[in-house]
């Protein structure tokens, strides 16, 4: 006895190919576009989903586009964000719909972060507390830290204080830290041109009192 089954008939997969990547050397803090194109190779085009890997923290990578049919072109964006500079390997992969698949992997180039350099040295500036209370700053200095190109350090009632920096989003963080007289922690930013200092921070004190504040220096 013969019995025949009458499964329906999957029909030809689609093949393609990944074109238009290499790797990348991404200058300090910037942003780059790649067009990849998904190229048919077949005479069936069926749909073709994209996805990246491999990223690490502080690095962006995304497509503008994420499925079609071959041939298409899908843009890239590739933005670094805070990474510390490196050589990465990114994975760009291709899956059709029923199930052809095809990876690329390129290695993307960070470069370590210079805008601690930029924004040292002496400043003028107040900090002014919600309390009332307040202090004048003439010759303020913000110090590379030598072991750590992340930091900013300075001078508050006189105890050493570091600010981290996110030198692409030119922003800082200042974590809790004791001056002596109470604790400090705080945000703030650096302006474009590495002139202006800005951080809101807030004054923990021993017995339990909490004052906010803001800081605010220009460069001298």
């Amino acid at each position: 006895m013969l019995i025949f089954s009458c499964g329906k008939d999957q029909g030809p997969t689609t093949e393609f190919s990944i074109n238009g990547l290499s790797d990348i050397d991404l200058p300090e803090s910037s942003s780059m576009v790649v067009d990849v194109t998904i190229e048919q190779e077949s005479p069936v085009a069926e749909q073709v989903t994209l996805s990246v890997s491999g990223a690490p923290e502080g690095l962006t990578v995304n497509f503008n586009r994420a499925t079609d049919k071959p041939t298409f072109t899908a843009k890239l964006y590739i933005k670094d964000d805070s990474t510390e500079g490196g050589v990465y390997p990114i994975t760009v992969k291709a899956r059709s719909a029923k199930g052809v698949e095809h990876a690329t992997t390129i290695n993307v180039t960070t470069h370590d972060k210079t805008c601690i350099a930029k924004a040292v040295g002496y400043y003028r500036g107040t900090s002014i507390c919600q309390d009332g209370s307040g202090l004048i700053f003439n010759n303020m200095q913000f110090h590379p830290d030598p072991d750590d190109p992340t930091k900013l350090v300075f001078l508050w009632q006189d105890a050493v204080i570091y600010a981290i920096v996110n030198c692409n989003k030119n922003r800082l963080t200042i974590p809790l830290q004791s001056t002596g007289n109470y604790t400090i922690m705080g945000e703030g930013y650096l302006d474009k041109n590495y002139t202006i200092i800005n951080f809101d921070y807030t004054q923990h004190h021993r017995n339990g009192k909490e004052v906010k504040c803001n800081a605010h220096f220009i460069k001298k």
